[in-house]
């Protein structure tokens, strides 16, 4: 299982991206399966969120920077 912070999860969930169950949760985290095709939707999703040059920063910081964070504790994960 993987800790990602619940911003970056949260998002997914409101855009009714099939990213997979979570399994345990707090109010700022949510521990998720690191497998399968849920899981490579959500690193995609990450991806595009992540990178700053897709003009999200100006209007989404805290979702780029959960993004970021996500991407960083699979990264530690594997």
């Amino acid at each position: 299982m993987v800790k990602i912070p619940r911003v970056f999860w949260e998002d997914c969930r409101n855009c009714d991206c099939d990213v997979g169950e979570e399994q345990h949760g707090t109010k700022r985290h949510v521990w998720v399966y690191g497998f399968g095709d849920q899981f490579e939707k959500l690193i995609d999703r990450a991806q595009m969120y992540a990178d700053i040059r897709n003009g999200y920063w100006e209007s989404c910081r805290g979702l780029v920077l959960s993004a970021q964070a996500t991407l960083k504790a699979i990264k530690e994960a594997a």
